[in-house]
């Protein structure tokens, strides 16, 4: 299934980030789209060292 952007182009079929609107929010509702949350990235931190 191909799925249009608010803007008409394509979504990516892997999916993309967007801006959750009402646009996607009905995309989601007629079960064209899943809206999921971005995965967590890992940031390094470097405690103990002065």
């Amino acid at each position: 299934m191909r799925v249009r952007k608010a803007d008409s182009s394509l979504l990516a079929p892997a999916g993309e980030t967007l801006d959750v609107t009402a646009y996607w929010r009905r995309r989601e509702n007629e079960g064209d789209v899943v809206i999921t949350a971005l995965p967590k990235v890992k940031t390094r931190t470097d405690k103990g060292e002065a």
